[in-house]
């Protein structure tokens, strides 16, 4: 291994090591020569001894060359060892064209998504129920509505064939081919008939393939290199979860950090990525009409953690053991939450693994799966409906009782009693019935993402803490968003981008420091345990240039 005086002479030539004002006077001064002499001749003796290759390129190396040979010269005025216009623009450019189609085909599958679910379960529910007599008992559409969609969606996997594995078969795709395969034609349907049969995944990963796929195909058109199809790639992917999350930065970074086991690595990508991010986010509000910066949870008013505290300004509000203290109160809860919402996960993710390896011998057989899938996720939502669906919309029920579910009907199940009545024994009951539907739609078959079902499920063992805690003693906002992050992270491995995501989607920025601290505890202590287990280290890539003459 090389000493960092060693890469400093590799990167900088002998010269450059002295002082100019050392090398003029050097000739007047017999101490000094002898002082350059010495040096010089160090640093001969480590060049010659540096080997040619001491570090690994960047993976866009070249991306400040010339786009094509016609450029290289550069407009008047840019001088001769600059050109216009770069790589690096150019892959701007496509970031935001490769964001706006995205935004565009999010927009397009939400839509037809919000018709198929308003179809069936609130305009077929009632429908149903009347013609079956089932007036005293229209909860029993539950089970029926899931058993059936359940089976639809395994015929769709078996006429149309599987595509993409949820988050996991993307993972893998990407670090092995450095793209995606475009199966719009299988995910489509067979994600939109998921989620309509009210599984445990969310329309996140397949907006994720769709998008990275179309972006695979379009750098394929393009003819780009292998380092900049990846970095299309991964625009295509933060694309889709950045107007899905609503949150340009924090979906794009998604798209970056769930690649690894340690967060993101494939830093130059993170530029593009965001552009591609907020073009995408851009397109999908203006077409739909959503404000910019939605808040989809609200919590109850309590006291914000005053994080001014944490500035070290000219005349802090507090000094000594009383600042340490409020420090501490920010910081300790995320570290707790941090701590119990890993070891939750940890106990999950175990139990998925060895699920899917009992499940292993029928793994082919799609119908029979998503009958029985079908059947458990129904009896599950016939005892508590606000399980049902991918939890983005039911967290508000589990913070708020009095909010409307939005997707199940009918609202109630057959215990009879709404979500107001459960308690912190029902919410932590609902909690561990959404972590075991997660599993059973994922062995189903199913497609879709698990990162708002793990959400749901951290805020019904937030909101149930805070019930049980003395009064006043847990914001339930802090231990609900910071359960949601331990659990997100442990699972998706998205150590910053599940804060930004958390933190826009309820406007509680002054949480951001709490919840970051229960995303890092937790990425750090589930190391040893994975679900996408195919989360690998960056690898180098070939940039050369491009073929010119497409966009």
């Amino acid at each position: 291994m090389q000493s960092f005086t060693e890469r400093m002479t590799k990167a900088r030539p002998a010269e450059a090591l002295l002082p100019e004002s050392l090398t003029e006077r050097s000739s007047k001064s017999p101490l000094r020569r002898r002082r350059a002499s010495t040096e010089a001749e160090l640093i001969t003796t480590l060049d010659e001894e540096t080997p040619d290759e001491t570090y690994e390129e960047p993976l866009l190396k070249l991306m400040n060359n010339s786009a094509s040979a016609k450029y290289e010269s550069g407009p008047v005025g840019m001088g001769s060892g600059q050109s216009w216009p770069s790589r690096r623009m150019v892959l701007g450019a496509r970031a935001v064209a490769i964001g706006l189609g995205g935004g565009a085909i999010s927009a397009l599958y939400k839509l037809v998504l919000d018709w198929g679910l308003e179809m069936t379960w609130k305009r077929l529910g009632p429908i149903t129920v009347d013609a079956l007599g089932l007036q005293s008992c229209p909860w029993l559409y539950i089970p029926l509505a899931c058993t059936v969609f359940g089976t639809c969606t395994g015929i769709l996997l078996t006429v149309l064939g599987a595509p993409t594995a949820n988050l996991p078969g993307v993972v893998l795709e990407v670090n092995r081919d450095g793209r995606l395969s475009n199966d719009v034609g299988q995910m489509v349907p067979i994600s939109m008939m998921s989620i309509v049969a009210a599984g445990s995944l969310g329309p996140e990963a397949p907006l994720v393939s769709i998008g990275g796929g179309l972006a695979s195909q379009y750098a394929s058109w393009c003819e780009l290199n292998e380092a900049e199809t990846l970095i299309v790639t991964m625009c295509g992917m933060g694309a889709g979860l950045a107007a899905f999350f609503g949150d340009p930065v924090g979906g794009a970074l998604f798209g970056c950090e769930v690649l690894h086991r340690s967060g993101l690595e494939y830093y130059e990508a993170v530029i593009p990525t965001v552009t591609a991010g907020l073009a995408s986010n851009l397109a999908f509000r203006t077409l739909l009409g959503i404000e910019a910066t939605p808040i989809v949870w609200t919590f109850p008013a309590e006291g914000a953690i005053n994080n001014n505290l944490l500035l070290l300004d000219e005349e802090p509000k507090l000094s000594g053991f009383a600042r340490f203290v409020s420090l501490v109160s920010v910081y300790a809860p995320g570290i707790t939450y941090g701590v119990v919402g890993a070891a939750v996960a940890i106990c999950w993710m175990r139990c998925l693994n060895h699920l899917k390896h009992i499940a292993e011998p029928w793994s082919q057989h799609h119908v029979l799966k998503g009958l029985v899938g079908g059947l458990l996720l129904g009896l599950i939502g016939m005892v508590a409906p606000p399980v049902l669906f991918w939890g983005e919309a039911e967290a508000q029920r589990l913070v708020d009782p009095e909010q409307e579910l939005p997707h199940v009907w009918p609202q109630i199940g057959v215990s009879g009693h709404p979500i107001a009545h459960y308690g912190a024994a029902g919410l932590f009951g609902v909690a561990f019935l959404k972590l075991l539907s997660i599993c059973i739609t994922i062995l189903a078959g199913y497609r879709g993402g698990f990162i708002f079902p793990l959400m749901n499920a951290g805020i019904g063992i937030g909101v149930g803490v805070s019930m049980v805690a003395p009064a006043g003693s847990v914001s339930l906002s802090a231990a609900a968003l910071s359960f949601a992050a331990a659990l997100n992270t442990a699972v998706t491995r998205s150590v910053l981008s599940t804060p930004l995501v958390l933190t826009s989607l309820t406007g509680r920025v002054d949480l951001f420091p709490t919840i970051l601290a229960a995303s890092i505890i937790s990425l750090h202590l589930t190391s040893h345990v994975a679900v996408i287990t195919c989360a690998a280290p960056r690898r180098e890539l070939e940039a050369g240039i491009s073929p010119p003459g497409k966009f």
